[in-house]
């Protein structure tokens, strides 16, 4: 398992290689440094709804702040390309600077119906004003650029609003034709989109133009000078003043020293722009460049924000959904402003990012819990002074660092906030109907706030919110913040994520791997959920799929096709088999997605891991699909007496949940059809049916005895949904007519001492190890599996290998494994399996072909068929070497001998 995939490690090279090509395009004393793409508080209106809807600018980057930071990048020439405007060009010219006139305006294709962003330089204040007149329609825009002789460039080509792959090819077949610049280095895209947009320009040829010109109707003379000749060019795309100038363009500009005595700065630059003498310079990174941008954009918002007005959002356009997530930033952002220490934080930040190190006030009068985060903000500053390489390196290192230590704080403060010894005692002491009842939340927004301040555990709606508001806001605001901006930034860069993976297959040029990161909260854990994952990863390393898993615990090794990351915090889960679950840092997670190259998620359990897969999925704009082992609803209306409005409330969150994922996997026929059915409402084709399997271990070496030992065999969780409160009346009716029957009892839980008292005479032998099972079931004459509980069953796979037919009711996995009368028996109450366990018994010819037959049936579930599958519903694709062939061959010999 490589924690850096190959594919990033390729991509980062190959550009690395094309951009030091052009360093030495040009001769060195002949070459202007321009940052073709930045911007400054003049960006006053957003393109992004969200932006809009809060009334929030795209940046307050002050002018001189900017060529400040352009000029101590080495930037020779300045422009400033605010969207839709020249305002800060024209006060720049207007106290005496030499400045190119650059703006970028937001052009749209009125057919297609996409707007695209187009970056226009040496235009007049007249010429200006008839642009932002045509920009509506590019067509008008770019034939008057081009009549007036105006360079224009297309800006990060392929970032733009459209899902529709056929209509986005559409209109990157169209810009072919009416542009002849393109950036191809953008500083706040990753590596990955700017080579693409490299491949995608160098694969254009003049017969490609004249091919797509008839196709479109389109003569791209209108709006090129020369449309057979494209160049390149680069820009920061820097909103921040913190990157400006480090990414940008080299113009040629040929004897150069002669002619900057007596030509502005500016009209060579211009020139050169028109001739194409072009070439871009700079660095680009995954997305640590738009993350500190996004970061510091929510710091100042926090500190600039005004209210924006329900019935303003309300009413302003844009969805629900749009609506909802603006509500609640405007109201993270304005409490942030109720607190001066959390605004003083976030501006020691922003101080920091721009290299100004924390005063020494700060410095020791900064209360000692937050001494550490100083510390690190101190350093991010000084390594400001280093080159931006190892700025990047240290943010690299700093922001995570900073993210955990608040985040432990965090914990921390709700801790001694709640005192959690005792609310985890009360929560352990608590039944799962009250558990339930805890997640109702009231309408009534009173019954949020208790004014006495006595906390009840029994409601969570009677907790004070005003006074843990207080306490957690420093922690809990500035993770959130630090945590959205990575996942808003990773989504900013990979939202069009389909379209590079079609034009990457269309070219045939670095194709994104497809790899698979599947995500669970439960491992090594005494649990069905575990034994299979456990047989996968073994089956994964095995067979080299393309699969890793990531679990968080304190007490898992990382192995291979395995990460574990360490948890911020554990919580032990008495009513739900004693397991504990992990928290995860989220950011160690989206490193671990981000640098394994992986494409695809699959989620095994629906607590902190199934919230965590639908981030990571909504973050890098992947699929993800649940897979699922519990059927929760069943569990909870057997194991508990929760009323039917509980279990509906609990029916509509499962729904709810289960709908965010892109597929559904099952282990039974009877869970799709009531997946799909109008109580859950899921798509039919987005529910897979799948399997478990066996590891070949459980085929035993040794010949079952055919003769009876009139044993009975229960293996699994003792607790009262498996059905084990049945097994007392079973086996004293068999008892009846056999009445040397025993019963061999394997597994521990909840119903363990009650299930003794009622059985005395019953072998228990607590929780069996798996390797030890395959010699139990030699034990055993028959297993019996009274549980309609069960999605799966792994345990009659397991008995059927070592030839022991079941005996379970009629109901879930079970009843699509086992062939009733043929290699097991399908009942439908506990008289029914008694009658069929008494029939077993009297007839031992019929029992060996039965005990044959079961051994038979266990060999249709072997995991090659079963990944195959599996790779076939997510569309990811299965090598199948000859190698694997003579695995799979190897396997079967060892079976059938």
């Amino acid at each position: 398992m490589s924690h850096t995939h190959d594919f990033r490690k390729n991509v980062k090279s190959a550009y690395e290689n094309f951009i030091i090509s052009q360093k030495i395009r040009f001769p060195f004393d002949e070459v202007l440094r321009i940052d073709l793409h930045c911007h400054d508080h003049n960006s006053s209106e957003p393109d992004e709804l969200w932006g809009r809807i809060l009334r929030l600018p795209e940046t307050w980057l002050e002018t001189e702040a900017l060529t400040a930071c352009l000029k101590n990048h080495g930037s020779d020439v300045i422009t400033i390309t605010n969207h839709n405007n020249a305002l800060s060009c024209w006060d720049l010219i207007g106290r005496g600077h030499d400045i190119l006139t650059g703006a970028e305006f937001t052009c749209t294709f009125p057919e297609l119906e996409i707007k695209i962003h187009v970056l226009i330089y040496g235009f007049s204040y007249e010429q200006e004003q008839e642009l932002i007149k045509r920009r509506k329609d590019i067509y008008r825009f770019l034939r008057y650029a081009n009549d007036c002789g105006l360079p224009t460039v297309l800006p990060h080509p392929l970032y733009f609003d459209c899902k529709d792959i056929k209509r986005s090819h559409t209109m990157l077949e169209k810009c072919l034709l009416l542009f002849e610049r393109f950036e191809v280095l953008n500083g706040q895209r990753d590596v990955w989109q700017n080579l693409m947009t490299l491949e995608w320009i160098r694969s254009c040829t003049p017969e490609m133009i004249d091919e797509l010109g008839e196709k479109h109707g389109i003569n791209p003379f209108d709006y090129c000078q020369n449309p057979y000749e494209k160049s390149f060019t680069g820009g920061s795309d820097d909103h921040l003043g913190t990157f400006a100038g480090t990414c940008g363009t080299f113009l040629h500009i040929p004897d150069l020293k002669n002619r900057e005595g007596h030509q502005k700065l500016s009209e060579l630059a211009l020139d050169a722009l028109k001739n194409k003498r072009t070439a871009p310079f700079g660095f680009t990174i995954d997305e640590e460049k738009l993350n500190i941008a996004i970061l510091d954009y929510f710091t100042q918002a926090a500190k600039n924000l005004k209210d924006p007005g329900l019935l303003r959002l309300l009413l302003h356009r844009g969805s629900t959904t749009d609506k909802l997530f603006c509500f609640a930033i405007s109201n993270i952002l304005l409490e942030i402003q109720r607190h001066k220490f959390t605004t003083r934080f976030f501006d020691t930040f922003h101080n920091a990012l721009l290299g100004k190190r924390p005063g020494i006030f700060v410095k020791h009068t900064v209360h000692k819990d937050y001494k550490d985060a100083v510390t690190k903000l101190d350093r991010l500053a000084v390594s400001k002074k280093d080159s931006p390489s190892a700025f990047i390196d240290e943010i690299r290192k700093a922001v995570p660092e900073v993210f955990e230590f608040i985040i432990s704080l965090l914990i921390k403060r709700i801790k001694d906030n709640l005192n959690v010894n005792n609310v985890l005692s009360d929560i352990k002491n608590k039944s799962i109907e009250e558990l339930i009842d805890m997640l109702e939340v009231p309408t009534q927004l009173r019954m949020h706030f208790n004014e006495n301040g006595k906390t009840s555990y029994k409601h969570m709606t009677q907790l004070n919110v005003s006074k843990l508001f207080d306490s957690l806001t420093f922690p809990a605001l500035t993770s959130l913040v630090i945590a959205g901006s990575y996942l808003g930034s990773t989504y900013a860069i990979y939202r069009n994520r389909n379209l590079l993976s079609s034009l990457s297959k269309n070219l045939n040029k670095h194709i994104h791997p497809k790899r698979l990161l599947w995500l669970t909260d439960s491992f090594f854990d005494k649990n069905g959920i575990s034994s299979f994952l456990q047989s996968v990863r073994v089956e994964i390393e095995l067979k080299g799929y393309a699969i890793d898993f990531v679990v968080c615990s304190n007490n898992i090794q990382s192995m291979p096709n395995l990460h574990v990351i360490k948890p911020l915090a554990e919580v032990p889960l008495e009513q739900f088999g004693g397991n504990v679950i992990g928290i995860p840092n989220i950011l160690d997670l989206h490193r671990i997605f981000q640098k394994g190259g992986y494409d695809r998620i699959i989620c095994s359990t629906e607590l902190v891991m199934g919230l965590a897969a639908i981030c990571l999925k909504e973050a890098f704009c992947v699929p993800a699909y649940f897979y699922m082992h519990t059927d929760w609803l069943d569990f909870f209306q057997k194991s508990t007496d929760l009323n039917n409005h509980a279990i509906d409330r609990i029916r509509r969150m499962l729904r709810a949940f289960y709908k965010r994922f892109d597929g559904v996997f099952v282990l039974n026929s009877e869970h799709k059809d009531w997946l799909s059915s109008s109580y859950m409402g899921l798509d039919k084709d987005k529910i897979f049916e799948t399997s478990h399997w066996l590891d070949k271990g459980y085929y035993p070496s040794q010949t079952h005895q055919d003769t009876f030992q009139y044993k009975l065999l229960f293996a699994g969780r003792l607790s009262k949904e498996k059905g084990v409160m049945d097994l007392p009346f079973i086996v004293n009716r068999v008892r009846e007519i056999y009445p040397e029957i025993q019963i061999i009892i394997a597994g521990s839980g909840p119903a363990e001492v009650e299930l003794k008292a009622l059985l005395p005479e019953a072998d228990f032998r607590g929780w069996v190890d798996h390797a030890d099972m395959p010699s139990l079931y030699t034990e055993a004459d028959l297993l019996l599996l009274p549980s309609k509980f069960d999605t799966f069953g792994v345990v009659v796979l397991e008995a059927m290998a070592g030839r022991v037919p079941v005996a379970a009711y009629n109901s879930k996995g079970p009843k699509d494994i086992i062939q009733n009368g043929v290699n097991g028996y399908l009942s439908n109450d506990a008289d029914e399996m008694a009658a069929q366990i008494i029939s077993f018994f009297e007839d031992s010819y019929k029992t060996s072909e039965m005990k044959q037959a079961a051994y038979l049936r266990s060999l249709d579930y072997q995991p090659e068929f079963i990944m195959k599958k599996l790779f076939e519903d997510i569309n990811l694709p299965i090598k199948s070497p000859d190698k694997l062939l003579v695995r799979t061959i190897e396997r079967y010999e060892v079976i059938y001998n």
